[in-house]
């Protein structure tokens, strides 16, 4: 019988803890994208945010985004999140047009915050699997097999 490692005894709580930080860069993503452009934080934007970290949310989970780490390639996850990301936006698009508030939003902030989002995301994950390997090349964080 071998160690079970640094990670596995707390994965419940660094699994929440990952979905709670994308969700997180959503909103606050948002919130200093208008900060940023000097554009105020009406209600829209509070209501868009919070569809987007629902959207993010609920899509992400249906997919199978949030899977184990060590076992998906990088490329195959930035795949994954830029097509969940999109669906979102679309869905935003959607909402905006069908409600007559798109002229509510600054175009500037929103743009940016669609590309800030994922390459936010992005490099969180980066550090993240940076962090574990490094562990994992300093003996820390490894499981024996019988």
């Amino acid at each position: 019988m071998g160690s079970s490692g640094l990670i596995r005894p707390h994965a419940a709580k660094l699994s929440l803890i990952h979905r709670l930080l994308d969700l997180l860069i959503i909103w606050y993503g948002l919130y200093l994208v208008c900060r940023l452009h000097k554009v105020e934080f009406t209600l829209h934007y509070t209501l868009a945010g919070a569809v987007a970290v629902i959207c993010f949310m609920f899509i992400s989970e249906l997919s199978g985004y949030y899977h184990s780490w060590r076992l998906s390639l990088l490329r195959k996850k930035a795949l994954h999140l830029l097509a969940i990301w999109s669906v979102v936006v679309l869905i935003l698009v959607v909402i905006m047009f069908l409600t007559k508030t798109s002229a509510n939003f600054s175009r500037v902030s929103i743009s940016a915050w669609v590309i800030q989002v994922p390459v936010s995301i992005l490099l969180i994950e980066l550090m993240t699997r940076y962090l574990l390997n490094t562990m994992r090349k300093q003996g820390r964080n490894t499981r024996t097999v019988a």
